[in-house]
């Protein structure tokens, strides 16, 4: 016959886990939830214990074994560093010998456990906290983390008609977040009920909540920085349950911004000694109509050292890394040059913000020279507007250029074509808003003129859209998994590297990502040629570059003569100097003039002018 279950004191050292016990691998985290829960609460439960014939002088628990562990800790750490509990030990068990009732045991109390409702945890936390317990208190009694309870007791100042009606299932937990982003409890009532009546989901409770507010995403607020706008009068609603807080007052952000923008650029004048500095307010890129007729200022080119210059082309040569970038710049920065003390003294410079919050550069450019008399050779006055500096075919030509160089450096940063894929899933953002076109539709990065462009075949193998016809099978999916991590992140890699969307509203994104990437990289895959480029573009545009690529002054004989030529002549003089050596010989170019025609890109090309 078999003894009934009896409730006993056993020493903890008498104790341990039942290999019947479910639980027989818990967490770090789970043993120190545990026992800081039971430091600041007691034990609340008795264990369950079997008397096992083969180990009569022990009790192997079947149930509560995440408590014994946590009494455990405690037991070995000492209860001093938790909180001021006695010390249990010993420790209720209800222990049997007869091994199917505790079979029953293991298997009920770890089955049948449920976790609280979202309303009763969150009325659960309420209650501790009005009774003067610390959110801190509260984690550890519940064994939840900080983060959890707070965003518990932020659902809990919810009007109490919104924690019943999420009790009820009439709103979901996702709309009760959304709610909380309520100025007032009277605001929060009137959109609860307006949900319920209409049957909003939450996305539309968010955006009758954020109506006329302002995202501290945005490239303004990240900026300005939250301390300075509310500092300047603003408010706020701090959204607990993502990183997007909601700020009531666009018009006091976009004045502060202004301000700030326009006292930058005061610095910068003074700084960089120009005759003007102006801010671009209204952009979150280089608005090039505000340069418009003016002309640019190139810097003074200089010749590196040719240990330094064989330094950058060793650099260019070998396969991209980030951790290269940073001395790639400072060497090309040291080639560029600077800006002579003239152009300075009459130099216009702008200064925007991007989409992230950082300032940018635009310039620097002069005011053109007044235009001459009538009768002078060397400029005529006319009527007729001035040609676009390229046209619209070309415009896109660059654009895709851009695009297959921005694609093309990704194919090699699998961690960060992972990286931008899970922001953008994790902000559930659509493709027409985020930097991936997630849909994997291939945006086009072949110019309407191919000569010249070497585009990667790793990204012209990936197909150009979804394959209708394709079925997946669980047989080849196990032969996929079986290929690798690397043959995953390798597809991963290409796909999402090829679905890069210059088209997005995520521009500000983009433009921070070609920044990263550097503009040298463009021309590993392009090179302008006549066809391509040169005999696209003006004509005063080739004798531009001409002067700035050789250098020339105002009374150099070969900037003349290239003036005289007809426009196609032009270009085939510009592809011989930007491809054959002899050329570049004959006009005898230094290494630092060689060097910035191999590194040349059309204006706009750079990923921004900072």
């Amino acid at each position: 016959m078999t003894t009934p279950p009896s409730l006993d004191e056993i020493q903890l050292d008498q104790l341990y886990i039942h290999p019947m016990n479910p639980r027989q691998t818990v967490s770090d985290q789970m043993i120190e939830d545990k026992a800081a829960s039971i430091a600041v609460s007691g034990l609340m439960q008795n264990l369950l214990g079997y008397r096992d014939p083969e180990h009569p002088e022990q009790i192997g628990i079947v149930a509560g074994g995440i408590r014994l562990r946590g009494l455990q800790k405690l037991q070995t750490e000492g209860w001093s560093r938790h909180e001021t509990q006695t010390p249990a030990n010993p420790v209720p068990v209800l222990i049997t010998s007869d091994p199917m009732l505790a079979q029953s045991w293991a298997a009920g109390e770890n089955i049948g456990r449920e976790a609280l409702n979202p309303a009763d945890e969150v009325r659960a936390y309420a209650a501790m906290r009005d009774q003067g317990n610390s959110p801190d208190m509260i984690a550890r009694a519940f064994g939840k983390s900080g983060t959890h309870v707070a965003r518990r007791l932020k659902l809990a100042d919810l009007p109490k008609a919104a924690i019943d009606a999420l009790a009820e299932g009439t709103i979901s937990l996702d709309t009760a977040r959304e709610l909380t982003l309520a100025r007032d409890k009277a605001s929060a009532q009137l959109v609860l009920d307006a949900a319920i009546k209409d049957g909003w989901n939450a996305r539309q409770v968010r955006a009758a909540l954020t109506k006329d507010t302002i995202s501290s995403t945005d490239g303004r607020a990240l900026y300005v920085g939250i301390p300075a706008y509310i500092e300047a009068g603003g408010t706020m609603t701090e959204d607990l349950f993502s990183d997007d807080q909601v700020l009531h007052d666009e018009k006091l952000l976009d004045q502060v911004f202004r301000d700030m923008l326009t006292a930058a650029c005061a610095r910068e004048k003074d700084e960089g000694g120009w005759a003007e500095v102006r801010p671009m307010f209204e952009n979150r890129w280089a608005d090039y109509g505000k340069s418009d007729g003016m002309d640019r200022i190139h810097r003074e080119r200089i010749e590196l050292p040719e240990a330094d210059a064989d330094e950058l082309d060793a650099q260019l040569d070998k396969p991209f890394h980030e951790r290269d970038q940073a001395r790639i710049n400072e060497l090309q920065a040291r080639m560029v040059g600077d800006v002579s003390d003239d152009d300075r003294e009459h130099g216009i410079m702008f200064l925007y913000v991007d989409g992230v919050g950082l300032i940018r550069t635009h310039g620097p450019y002069r005011k053109p020279a007044p235009k001459s008399a009538k009768g002078d050779d060397t400029v005529t006055s006319s009527t007729t507007p001035e040609k676009p500096l390229y046209p619209a075919n070309l415009t896109e030509d660059l654009s895709r250029i851009q695009l297959a160089t921005l694609q093309t450096a990704i194919l090699d940063k699998p961690e960060l074509a992972l990286d931008l894929l899970a922001y953008q899933i994790e902000c559930a953002c659509p493709s027409y808003r985020g930097a991936l076109a997630v849909t994997f539709e291939s945006p086009s990065i072949a110019p309407t003129v191919e000569e010249g462009t070497h585009i990667d075949a790793r990204l012209t193998d990936v197909p150009s859209g979804p394959s209708f016809e394709a079925t997946p099978t669980p047989g080849g999916f196990a032969e996929f998994q079986d290929k690798g991590k690397k043959h995953r992140n390798t597809v991963l890699t290409h796909r999402l590297a090829r679905s890069i969307n210059a088209a997005s509203t995520g521009a500000p994104l983009l433009q921070f990502l070609q920044a990263e990437m550097g503009a040298q990289r463009i021309r590993k895959i392009w090179t302008p040629t006549a066809s391509n480029f040169f005999s696209r573009v003006r004509a005063d545009y080739l004798d531009r570059i001409w002067a700035e690529l050789l250098e020339l002054d105002e009374t150099d004989e070969r900037r003349g003569e290239f003036a005289r030529l007809k426009k196609g002549e032009k270009a085939k003089e510009l592809q011989a100097l930007f491809e054959d050596a002899s050329v570049q010989e004959a006009h005898g170019l230094s290494r630092a003039q060689i060097a910035a025609i191999d590194a040349w890109v059309p204006e706009g090309m750079s990923g921004g002018d900072a």
